[in-house]
């Protein structure tokens, strides 16, 4: 599939941000893993590329355009993503689109005022949680069954993420039998401790 100018103008982009800008980064990166560090950028580094990217116009790459992105389509994400898997630095165009989308689309206007706003403008760094909370489990093999009121259960889910979060959202199926709705919903933490590996 043939790609437009511009398209292929912003993979070459890509391509020359991850050279000069990631490339040079991953001997650090695989050096604290090696040492059994944390595998993710400092936040001088992280602080660097987001300053970086929004220079470069790479802010919000497939983010909505109601929402200041671009709206790229899946087939120029996967050729972005392809050249980011060029290089073992673990790094994201921000922001992380999942979050973003399911906020614009499900959130209450309280929620996106309060946290789709600042999260758009990079303040704020989330985490999602995807539960099943009828059948007891998630996608996640670490969530476990607690019982709550009337003899209901839910699922207790850790966020994942790659270091310090303000933003968290759940995503949960709240009924049983076949997969209906997605009830979202988002928590802020002050949390400053990076969520377990």
């Amino acid at each position: 599939m043939s790609l437009s100018e511009e398209h292929e103008m912003i993979i070459d982009l890509v391509r020359k941000f991850v050279t000069s800008e990631l490339l040079p980064l991953e001997p650090a990166v695989l050096a604290r893993e090696a040492d059994g560090k944390p595998w993710h950028l400092t936040p001088e580094e992280n602080e660097h590329l987001m300053a970086r990217t929004k220079e470069l116009g790479l802010w919000g790459l497939d983010a909505p355009e109601s929402t200041g992105g671009y709206n790229l389509p899946n087939t120029v994400m996967a050729r972005i993503n392809e050249e980011l898997g060029t290089t073992a630095v673990p790094f994201t165009f921000p922001p992380d689109s999942p979050n973003l989308l399911m906020l614009e689309k499900h959130g209450t206007p309280e929620q996106k005022e309060k946290y789709l706003v600042p999260y758009i403008e990079g303040k704020t760094i989330s985490a999602i949680c995807i539960c099943a909370i009828s059948r007891g489990r998630c996608a996640s093999t670490r969530c476990a069954p607690r019982p709550r009121r009337r003899g209901s259960s839910a699922t207790r889910c850790p966020a994942r993420s790659r270091g310090p979060r303000s933003l968290c959202c759940r995503s949960a199926s709240t009924r049983p039998g076949p997969r209906r709705t997605i009830s979202p919903t988002a928590s802020s933490t002050t949390s400053s401790t990076p969520s377990p590996r």
